[in-house]
């Protein structure tokens, strides 16, 4: 891990359409995260959950944070990390 951030994100707020500065792994650790990418497909983020955001380039995603507060822990990847060598 590169880096690490917690962010904490006012209800409601719908962020529109960005690409993720960096690859990342996005942690909800308190509140939800309703990720839209550009074909339409939507998922909830829940606490317990991760997801792997790095589409860098493109129309990117949207994120919405619900219903209250939302408390999110970024773990910012190396360059040279390949995430298509993970096994889940």
């Amino acid at each position: 891990v590169a880096g690490v951030i917690f962010r904490t994100q006012q209800p409601q707020v719908d962020m529109g359409f960005h690409n993720a500065p960096r690859r990342q792994i996005v942690v909800p650790l308190q509140g939800e995260v309703e990720v839209e990418t550009g074909d339409g497909d939507t998922r909830l983020i829940r606490p317990g959950m991760a997801l792997l955001a790095d589409d860098l380039q493109g129309q990117g995603h949207k994120s919405r944070f619900r219903p209250n507060d939302a408390t999110t822990l970024f773990l910012l990847l190396p360059d040279d990390v390949d995430p298509s060598q993970w096994r889940i």
